[in-house]
């Protein structure tokens, strides 16, 4: 069984080259492809200056169709490429509109590939096939853990059956030394199994994995390979931005305590507040303040913005499948007794796991380059504050006593069970 390890590229020829670790043998092999061209995306036509500019390094142009994240339409672009990524590079500073280029060269080739780091493979006739069938067993359990989802929200369910599917391959056994892991572990096979599963999650190299922890990294690949493998134009950063410039974003709630000495407080706190207002209220870069006119009375709380009603928005989908994954899935089976332990303690880490990618998914909006988007931000806290200030009111309606709020959490002065 062959799986995907890592890419490579440089920047004076046009070689990729695709490893996959080997579980028959231990080995990395590797695989190289000659025909695939570096390229950014421009505006169509380019001028006749660009042309020349083109013409000059020996590139091409070809028209494309990718549809545009904000308005949801199909947009032609000019597809510029080049020999090699260096030759493209010196390229993209005589064009004016340029999207994409950043995007490293190798990386774009999974992408359009639609490749998925860690995750296992056959060749067939010279191609890779992915492997993500899953027995009846789970299939029928992933069916019924997420039937809603399945009949009222087909494209989050798609993301959520793709993502179980992956996690659900096998991981190979081999030499922690491989991932780069300097310092001694108790289990080995937790860290092995962690680092696969975040590589087919976030789709990011397997060596990777303990080279680079930054989460925002981790986002921006899992956005890369949703919106390549959609077709959807990547927008640029101050795209993203809503052409706003960052600025501070208000925080979370603090409600003020009741002074005293309570004996039996309750805390009562939200399941992953900020993942839940994501998905729940479809907050996502393209959603908020869209164009169209009777979505404008959608507001948001304490916020000047307005949320989509008409089309579900990316980020609410993919924040939003990794929340469910983890609570209704990989949570429950963690403390499932009747499993054996071992995978208990799998489940255990892979929920901890989709646990601190889905808690940074507000924080990354903030200030994060490429993914920063300062009304997105606003709204997700926006949205928290409701909750809380919601919550506390119910609380006093249902003959509560609520003393204090912070963030996610209500504390009650000696409810009942029946009113936690």
């Amino acid at each position: 069984m062959l799986f995907l390890w890592n890419v490579n590229s440089t920047d004076k020829t046009r070689e990729i080259t695709l490893e996959f670790y080997d579980s028959s043998n231990g080995e990395i092999q590797r695989f190289s492809d000659m025909e695939y061209w570096p390229y950014f995306l421009s505006s169509y036509p380019l001028s006749k200056e660009e042309l020349v500019a083109v013409s000059r390094v020996q590139g091409k142009v070809e028209p494309v169709r990718k549809q545009n994240l904000f308005t949801g339409e199909p947009q032609e672009m000019a597809k510029v490429e080049a020999v090699t990524p260096s030759f493209l590079k010196r390229l993209a500073k005589d064009f004016g509109d340029v999207w994409e280029s950043e995007i490293n060269y190798g990386r774009g080739y999974v992408y359009d590939k639609g490749l998925i780091f860690g995750a296992p493979y056959t060749l067939r006739d010279g191609n890779f096939v992915l492997m993500e069938e899953v027995d009846r067993d789970l299939e029928h359990n992933l069916q019924r853990t997420f039937e809603q989802e399945r009949k009222n929200a087909p494209a989050k369910y798609a993301q959520i059956r793709r993502w179980f599917s992956i996690c659900h391959q096998p991981v190979p056994h081999i030499d922690i030394d491989l991932l780069g892991i300097k310092e001694r572990v108790n289990d080995t096979a937790e860290q092995v199994y962690l680092a696969f599963m975040l590589s087919r999650l976030a789709n990011i190299p397997v060596p990777d994995v303990h080279k680079n922890r930054k989460v925002s990294y981790w986002i921006k690949s899992m956005i890369y390979t949703y919106l390549r493998q959609n077709n959807i134009l990547i927008p640029t950063s101050r795209e993203l931005r809503r052409g706003i410039d960052i600025h501070r974003v208000p925080g979370a709630l603090t409600l003020e305590p009741k002074e005293g000495v309570y004996f039996n407080t309750i805390v009562c706190d939200f399941e992953s507040l900020y993942p839940s207002c994501i998905d729940s209220f479809n907050l996502s870069y393209e959603t908020l303040n869209c164009i169209h006119e009777e979505c404008k009375t959608n507001k948001i709380s304490e916020v000047d913005h307005h949320v989509c009603t008409r089309r579900k928005g990316f980020y609410s989908l993919l924040i939003g499948a990794l929340k469910d994954l983890r609570i209704r899935w990989f949570k429950p089976l963690a403390n499932n007794m009747s499993i054996p332990e071992d995978k208990r303690r799998l489940a255990k880490a892979a929920s901890k796991l989709l646990k601190l990618i889905t808690v940074s998914s507000y924080g990354v909006t903030v200030r994060i380059h490429g993914l920063a988007c300062p009304p997105l931000a606003e709204s997700i806290t926006g949205y928290g504050r409701w909750a809380l200030r919601r919550t506390w009111k119910i609380s006093k309606e249902k003959g509560m006593k609520p003393i204090y709020g912070d963030t996610d959490s209500i504390f009650l002065d000696n409810p009942t069970s029946m009113q936690v």
